[in-house]
């Protein structure tokens, strides 16, 4: 792969997200919003629903390395190092019940798999986070259909990030910070 193939496929994937990210953001203090109770805001991001005036939740960030054998699925996955960024916010909802919205990339020279997480939790020692994306690995048939997908792992520094979905489980290490909102 050349290093302009490279650089483009790089540039693009911090372009996809930087837009997946401008929808994530803890909703701001003060915004009202018709049938929510006092005490609580709505805002696009939450669709609606009512949250916390004061956000109560969480907030993830994770980076990581790991290389092509810490990956394994059916098939050969490219040698190579194995790159992960990731972040995540969870708000909760009046009346109980949280939403999560966050986004990852998943990344070596050879390709880049971008994707949403959905549902999550943490403790502030621990954390899971899930969501529906492309695989990287193929199934039997050859086919990298929309999977369920989960990050998992200590909150820290020098700590082991796993990546699962259907088709391939992999290990990487890195720094994920995990706060508690209240």
């Amino acid at each position: 792969m050349s290093e302009t193939t490279l650089a483009t496929m790089l540039i693009v994937a911090i372009l996809v997200l930087g837009v997946v990210m401008e929808t994530i953001s803890l909703p701001q203090q003060g915004v009202a919003s018709r049938g929510c109770t006092p005490g609580s805001i709505a805002d696009e991001a939450s669709n609606g629903l009512c949250l916390r005036d004061t956000p109560t939740g969480f907030a993830i960030r994770g980076t990581g390395t790991g290389s092509s054998e810490t990956f394994v699925c059916n098939t050969e996955v490219p040698p190579g190092e194995i790159s992960i960024d990731f972040q995540a916010v969870g708000s909760e909802i009046v009346g109980g019940g949280e939403i999560v919205n966050g986004s990852y990339l998943l990344f070596t020279s050879n390709f880049l798999i971008p994707g949403v997480l959905t549902d999550g939790t943490t403790d502030g020692n621990t954390y899971t986070l899930s969501g529906t994306n492309q695989p990287v690995c193929p199934d039997d048939q050859g086919n990298q259909l929309p999977a369920p997908m989960i990050l998992s792992g200590d909150c820290g520094d020098g700590v082991r990030i796993t990546y699962r979905d259907p088709n391939t489980e992999g290990t990487l290490t890195g720094n994920v910070v995990c706060t508690l909102l209240s």
